[in-house]
C-alpha cells in the first residue's frame, strides 16, 4: 500500500548499505528528503546484484518498470540556459486572473479527476516533490538530462502497471506487515463483502446544509481517527514505524488522514470523492451478487465483486474515458491491432529488465507517464459548481468551491479542524458527470496551453518552482530526458503505427505562447508535455489530444488492457463475443456503461 506516498514524497528502490542509497547514477538528483522503498514498506528489498544499482534480486522488484517508447532519440540538450527557457514557456502558459478566454471544452468535469484517479492507480513515483535537484539545479550549474539507463534503472514505478484498481484495494506490489495491517483495516467488519468507508462531520446550519444524496452517511473516505477511536488500532502501531510520515506530524497524530491504498487520492477534494465513489461501487456490486442465485460467501463474495468492480472500471476507461479525449479514429485503430506499439515496447522493457520484473507488472512509458498523460492539468477549472452550499443554490456560502478549498478539505488539508468530511462539502455529482450540462460551467476547461491561474500558485507546495505547475512539468521532462515531440512522432511513424502529421513551425510559433516557443528554440525541438497541449489546440480546438497525444495514451491505456490476460478485454460477453458492462452487475437495474450511470448506482446504498 501507499499509505507514506503523497506528493510531497519520493520512494525510491534502496540498499541501505549501498553508497548513496544505492542509487547510482540517480543519488544527485534523488536523495533529498528521500524515503527508501524498506522504510516504506517495513521490509528491505533483496541487495542489487553486481552491475545493475538499485535492483533487487530477480523476482523482487517492488513494481513495474519505467521504461521509454524511443529510448534512442536524440537526448536533451544540456544548455546553460535552458531552466530560464522552460521557465519563460510556463510562465506564458498560465492565465492571468480573469483573462477573458474562451476555456470552456464540452467534456464533463469528471473526467478531469478520472484521469488523475487512473494515474493514481498505474503510477507511482515520477512527480515528487522531495526530488529537488531533479528540478532545481544547484547554484550556477545547469539542469542537466539524466541518461536514459540510470533513470529506468534507479526510478521503479510503485504500481503493478495494470488497470487493477491497486490504489483501491490497497494492492501496493509488495506490503510490509505495518501496510498489511492497515490494507485489513479497509474491509468493512459486520458487512461481509464489502469496503469500509467513513462518516462525515455534523457543522452548524449557518454554514451550509447536507446534500440529498447519497441517501446513507457513507459518503467520507475511512480515516485514522475513526480507527483510533475505535480501538482497532493504537497510536504505537502508527509512531515509531514506517507509517508515522503518512499519519502524524511532529509525533502528533492527523485523526484525519485517510487509510486508503494510495494517499495521493486524498490530496484534493474531488479526487477523493471519486475514490469513495469506487468504494461505494464495490459495495453495490456485493449488495447485488447476494441477490442474485447461487450468490457466493466469504472471501469468494470478495474476491467476484472486486472483479467485477475492476472491469467495470477498465471498460470504462477504455470505452468512455479514452473516447471523450482522445481522437476516436486513433482509439479505433489502435484496439483493432490491439496496442502494437505499446506491445512492441513491453516485450522490450521486460526482456531488458533481466527478470528483475514479476510478470504480472507491466511497464510504463515515460513519455505518457512524465508528458503525455498530464493533459489533465489543462483541464482543472479554477473553481467549481461543487454543491448547493458552494455553488448554485437557493442560499449558497459562496457562488464558486474555490480551487484552494478543494485542498482545504483533505486529510492534509486540515478539514478545517475536523475529523471527516463536513457534511457541507459532500459533492453534488449530478453537476460533474453530464455530457451535456444543465449549466454552462458543468464542463472541464480546453485541452490547450492555457492553465488556470491557480496552477501557477498551488496550495499545499512548498515556495517556488514547486508551486508553478507548468514549470514542475517541464524542468522534469528535461531532466529526465524525455524525448522531444519530433522525435516521438519520428518513432511511431517510422515503426507503422499510424501517421502523424507533426505541427509546422508557424504553428508552434503563434498564439499567446509562440514567443516563448520562439525565443526557446523550442519550435524543432518541443518539449513534449507542452506539444501534447499544443497540438490539441491546433488540432481540434481543445476538444480532445491531438494524433500523437491520443497515440501515446491509447497505446498505453488498451495497452495495458491488453497484456494483462485478467482484465476485461480478454473475458467473454455479449459485445460481439467480448465483455460489456450488460453482462456485469446491474445494482439499480441498469447497465453501468457511463459515468452517469456509476454515479446513479452508488449514490443509493
Amino acid at each position: 500500500m501507499l499509505f507514506t506516498l503523497g506528493h510531497g514524497q519520493k520512494i525510491i528502490l534502496s540498499n541501505d548499505a549501498a553508497p548513496g542509497g544505492g542509487l547510482g547514477g540517480l543519488a544527485p538528483a534523488v536523495e533529498a528528503d528521500a524515503v527508501s522503498y524498506a522504510q516504506a514498506t517495513g521490509a528491505a528489498p533483496s541487495s542489487a546484484p553486481s552491475g545493475a544499482a538499485a535492483m533487487p534480486q530477480a523476482g523482487g522488484m517492488p513494481g513495474g518498470p519505467f521504461g521509454y517508447f524511443f529510448p534512442d532519440a536524440d537526448a536533451a540538450p544540456s544548455d546553460a540556459d535552458m531552466v530560464a527557457r522552460l521557465d519563460a514557456l510556463a510562465d506564458a502558459m498560465v492565465e492571468a486572473p480573469n483573462d477573458p478566454v474562451d476555456a470552456d471544452s464540452a467534456i464533463a468535469p469528471v473526467f478531469t479527476y478520472l484521469g488523475q484517479f487512473i494515474d493514481h492507480d498505474i503510477t507511482a513515483n515520477t512527480d515528487r516533490k522531495a526530488d529537488q535537484s531533479v528540478i532545481v539545479p544547484p547554484d550556477g550549474d545547469t539542469l542537466d538530462p539524466l541518461p536514459r539507463d540510470h533513470v529506468t534503472s534507479a526510478l521503479v514505478n510503485l504500481r503493478k502497471g495494470s488497470l487493477g484498481l491497486d490504489s483501491l484495494y490497497g494492492d501496493g506490489p509488495d506490503d510490509g506487515p505495518a501496510a498489511t495491517k492497515l490494507k485489513n483495516a479497509l474491509r468493512s467488519p459486520g458487512f461481509e463483502g464489502m469496503m469500509r468507508l467513513g462518516e462525515p462531520s455534523d457543522v452548524p446550519p449557518e454554514v451550509g446544509v447536507r446534500p440529498d444524496l447519497p441517501a446513507d452517511d457513507a459518503c467520507d473516505l475511512l480515516r485514522i481517527g475513526t480507527l483510533l477511536d475505535e480501538g482497532s488500532l493504537q497510536e504505537s502501531d502508527i509512531l515509531g514505524t514506517p507509517l508515522e510520515p503518512a499519519f502524524a506530524t511532529n509525533g502528533a497524530i492527523n485523526p484525519a488522514a485517510a487509510v486508503i491504498g494510495d494517499a495521493r487520492n486524498d490530496e484534493n477534494l474531488l479526487v477523493a470523492q471519486l475514490h469513495a465513489a469506487f468504494l461505494r461501487f464495490h459495495n453495490r456490486i456485493v449488495v447485488w451478487l447476494q441477490g442474485q442465485d447461487d450468490a457466493p460467501t466469504g472471501d469468494a463474495l470478495f474476491e467476484k465483486a472486486r472483479e467485477l468492480t475492476r472491469w467495470h472500471y477498465q471498460w470504462l476507461v477504455l470505452n468512455v474515458f479514452l473516447h471523450k479525449i482522445c481522437d476516436a479514429s486513433v482509439v479505433s485503430e489502435v484496439k483493432a491491432n490491439e496496442a502494437k506499439a505499446y506491445k512492441a515496447f513491453r516485450d522490450r522493457v521486460m526482456k531488458g529488465a533481466g527478470g528483475y520484473a514479476k510478470e504480472d507488472h507491466l511497464p510504463l512509458p515515460l513519455e505518457f507517464s512524465v508528458a503525455a498523460f498530464r493533459f489533465g492539468h489543462s483541464m482543472v477549472r479554477g473553481a467549481y459548481d461543487h454543491n448547493r452550499n458552494f455553488g448554485r443554490g437557493d442560499n449558497p456560502i459562496t457562488e464558486r468551491a474555490s480551487f484552494d478549498d478543494l485542498f482545504r478539505f483533505t486529510g492534509g488539508g486540515g478539514m478545517r479542524g475536523l475529523p471527516t468530511l463536513p457534511i457541507n462539502w459532500i459533492i453534488e455529482w449530478d453537476r460533474f458527470v453530464h455530457d451535456q450540462p444543465k449549466e454552462a460551467d458543468h464542463v472541464a476547461r480546453k485541452i490547450d496551453t492555457q492553465l488556470a491561474p491557480p496552477l501557477g500558485n498551488m496550495l499545499k507546495q512548498a515556495d517556488g518552482v514547486f508551486k508553478h505547475l507548468a514549470k514542475r512539468n517541464l524542468r522534469r521532462g528535461h531532466r529526465l530526458n524525455i524525448p522531444s515531440a519530433q522525435a516521438c512522432i519520428e518513432g511511431f511513424n517510422g515503426a507503422g503505427y499510424g501517421k502523424i502529421t507533426p505541427l509546422s513551425k508557424e504553428e508552434l510559433t503563434s498564439g499567446h505562447t509562440g514567443q516563448a516557443v520562439a525565443d526557446g528554440n523550442f519550435a524543432y525541438a518541443t518539449p513534449l508535455w507542452f506539444y501534447i497541449l499544443r497540438e490539441a489546440e491546433v488540432q481540434t480546438g481543445g476538444a480532445h489530444l491531438g494524433q500523437l497525444g491520443s497515440r501515446i495514451v491509447a497505446e498505453t491505456l488498451v495497452g495495458l488492457a491488453v497484456c494483462d490476460p485478467s482484465s476485461c478485454w480478454h473475458q467473454s460477453g455479449s459485445d460481439d463475443g467480448r465483455w460489456h458492462p450488460q453482462d456485469g452487475a446491474q445494482p439499480e437495474g441498469e447497465v453501468v456503461d457511463d459515468m452517469p450511470a456509476l454515479m446513479r448506482a452508488v449514490l443509493w446504498l
